[in-house]
């Protein structure tokens, strides 16, 4: 009796197999996919399938668009690391280029000083001869040799020097060098010189 038991459930697993195998068969020619049907009826019977976690791409995918900051991310963490240097990099810079433009005013005014400088020395130069001398009595003081006749001739129009050095350099009117790019960066640094 066992080995009638045995014939029987070998013959009814056999038939079942055939079965599942016809319509399957069925199934490709109908839906035009093995695969689908074969996964709906594997799901049916409860065979273990593995579940996948949705992602935040299947998100997207399904919704159609991916976010705005999803798509540009290396360029908006590029923009991100560039303000914040600038933040921190801006003072830094201010004040160096606010040093740079001092030095350039105060050169400025120490090139006209030496300038200044150079005439003065000059008129020392030219009294300290014989002849120099000379001339600047007779200009200056309206002294004449033996022989000869001053007359002073005035002219109404004329103010009355009273030096005859040069005028001293006013700090207030030297600029520092001007050029395009200077104005640009006066005021991009908000320098005023």
């Amino acid at each position: 009796m066992s080995a009638t038991r045995g014939k029987h459930t070998a013959t009814r697993a056999k038939t079942q197999s055939s079965s599942r195998a016809s319509s399957k068969d069925r199934a490709v020619t109908r839906r035009g996919s093995y695969s689908s049907r074969a996964s709906t009826s594997s799901r049916r019977k409860g065979e273990r399938t593995r579940k996948r976690k949705p992602s935040a791409r299947d998100a997207s995918e399904v919704t159609g668009k991916s976010s705005f900051f999803a798509r540009h991310r290396i360029s908006l963490s590029i923009v991100f690391v560039v303000v914040v240097a600038l933040a921190i990099l801006y003072p830094v810079g201010q004040s160096y280029y606010q040093s740079l433009r001092e030095t350039q005013r105060t050169q400025a005014e120490l090139d006209a000083v030496n300038a200044r400088n150079a005439e003065i020395q000059e008129s020392n130069d030219a009294l300290s001869t014989d002849e120099g001398i000379e001339n600047e009595a007779v200009s200056e003081l309206g002294w004449v040799e033996e022989g000869e006749s001053a007359a002073i001739v005035t002219n109404a129009d004329e103010s009355s020097e009273g030096s005859k050095l040069p005028e001293q350099v006013d700090p207030d009117e030297i600029q520092a060098p001007q050029t395009w790019y200077y104005r640009v960066l006066d005021a991009i640094f908000f320098v005023h010189v």
